[in-house]
């Protein structure tokens, strides 16, 4: 059964009703992280994993390592740039940098600057909770830098944006 390795935690143990109970969990290495472990939620059939609800998993695995204090790892910061459908090309025009800065920083070969730890984040989150289209917001921000922007005046007294175009 390839990427399968229950773990039985050989003595971690954790407090119910003052028992001593043995758990046996999952080590979800195929999310591609070295310390993720589900405890239930998954079942095998046919030498497959079946999970209960991978996105979920995955949304809540992703908040928990954009809340994390401190930097990102490589493979964290891979994850996340997985999570939100971006290749390494994608993000490193998002964040201003070349492909191979991105590359450099996945495999460890060089520190993620503090700036892409945060942006990282902060893209992971609008893409997730706004359902922003990384790509899409990319390409607008590549696009020309002369464009007239159109405001309208409503009958409620309020501003607001209406459209763009470029020349």
């Amino acid at each position: 059964m390839h990427g399968f390795k229950p773990l039985n935690t050989d003595g971690l143990t954790y407090n119910y009703c003052n028992l001593n109970t043995p758990i046996t969990m999952y080590h979800y290495t195929e999310s591609g992280l070295n310390n993720i472990y589900l405890n239930n939620g998954y079942q095998y059939a046919d030498d497959s994993l079946l999970l209960e609800d991978r996105w979920n998993l995955h949304y809540v695995i992703a908040c928990k390592l954009i809340e994390k204090k401190g930097k990102l790892s490589p493979k964290e910061f891979k994850y996340l740039r997985n999570e939100i459908n971006a290749t390494q090309a994608t993000l490193a025009n998002a964040l201003g940098v070349c492909e191979s800065t991105v590359r450099n920083w996945e495999r460890g070969r060089s520190e993620i600057s503090p700036i892409a730890d945060r942006m990282i984040r902060l893209i992971y989150r609008s893409c997730a909770d706004d359902k922003v289209d990384l790509i899409e917001l990319v390409n607008n921000l590549s696009g020309s830098t002369q464009s007239h922007l159109i405001f309208n005046f409503t009958h409620t007294t309020q501003w607001h944006f209406a459209n763009q175009f470029s020349e």
